[in-house]
């Protein structure tokens, strides 16, 4: 019960001043733009695969390569006045505190958002508005991710509290895996420098690196293509394999099976909410697959299932990443008020 306090009190804590905050810029907007949901538009994808798995290796090399950096230039033994941990790829952060690790996303978001958003533009030609990286209506978008963020969050937590009761009625335990950052945050001493550094990777760097991924490359791609949902889908098993097996055995690979196979089943029941066939199948396959890139932290991945279907459904219909950065943000942002509330 204490816990329900607590996370209900950062959901006011962040609900109420965003409330005042949306009502301002709903009265200070012209009132031609004030819709929330304009008429549906749907944006050429001209990236082709290739592209994708480049995205994907930014989002796998700049953090790894900022790390090497970090640690060769000497950096954390200056700051930590620790010796210098190994750099043999093996090794590379087995020495390294949750708190030095604080630095890499940090670092590496000014490197990967200029990357992919030069390298689409000098090999197809795509401007950031294609991405969903526009000005356009921002007003309007903002709200709405405001608007999506009350929805979703209650509908995220509940989930996650369906599961926590099915853990304590059959298996008499609550999940022990916890993400990192929460770990970080409930039982680390951070200096005020790493404070700043832990609201920023969680509140702005996260949403902001993997909304662009997510949906804004991901998304369309796999919406312009009959195949698309499947393969989402199926890279979703992948990667809760290749993330959760280790830490908490088959339990993420199974989810997102059931989920996969789940689908035919949501689209029979919300078929006159659903998008057109491709873009519901990508929806529901990104979703699946953002999911599985956190089962490193089960059962994480099953409310994130419910955040993504939302911020996916958010950025098909206003067709940018604004709305689903705030969605994002806010919903970090309620964990954040949460841990510092628990100290």
């Amino acid at each position: 019960m204490r816990e329900l306090q607590i996370e209900l009190l950062a959901w006011l804590s962040l609900a109420v001043p965003g409330a005042f905050l949306a009502v301002v810029l709903w009265a200070w907007w012209p009132p031609a733009r004030r819709w929330l949901w304009p008429p549906q538009r749907r944006r050429a994808v001209p990236w082709q695969g290739t592209d994708v798995l480049l995205a994907i290796a930014v989002h796998i090399f700049f953090p790894l390569m900022v790390l090497a950096v970090l640690i060769n230039s000497g950096f954390f033994p200056w700051l930590y006045g620790t010796p210098a941990p190994p750099t043999t790829p093996k090794t590379l952060t087995e020495h390294l505190t949750e708190q030095q690790k604080l630095w890499v996303p940090a670092l590496a978001l000014f490197l990967q958002v200029p990357a992919v958003l030069v390298f689409f533009r000098l090999t197809r030609n795509v401007r950031p508005y294609q991405l969903g990286l526009t000005t356009h209506r921002l007003a309007a978008n903002v709200v709405a991710g405001y608007v999506a963020w009350l929805v979703c969050s209650l509908l995220a937590y509940g989930v996650l509290y369906l599961v926590q009761l099915f853990y304590l009625l059959l298996l008499r335990r609550l999940p022990e895996e916890q993400h990192p950052l929460t770990k970080l945050a409930l039982e680390g001493h951070l200096m005020p420098a790493e404070w700043v550094l832990f609201l920023f990777d969680v509140v702005v760097a996260a949403p902001v690196w993997e909304e662009l991924l997510f949906r804004g490359v991901l998304q369309p791609w796999f919406g312009q293509r009959s195949w698309g949902g499947e393969a989402a889908a199926a890279g979703a098993v992948a990667a809760a394999l290749c993330f959760g097996a280790s830490e908490v055995g088959p339990w993420p690979a199974v989810f997102v099976v059931l989920a996969a196979a789940a689908y035919p089943l949501v689209a029979r029941l919300g078929r006159r909410w659903l998008p057109p066939r491709e873009a519901a199948r990508a929806i529901y396959g990104t979703a699946l697959l953002f999911a599985a890139f956190h089962s490193f932290a089960w059962p994480t991945p099953i409310p994130l299932f419910v955040l993504g279907l939302g911020l996916g459904w958010l950025a098909y219909r206003t067709q940018s990443l604004i709305g689903p950065m705030v969605l994002h943000g806010l919903f970090n942002n309620v964990a954040c008020v949460e841990q510092w509330l628990a100290r």
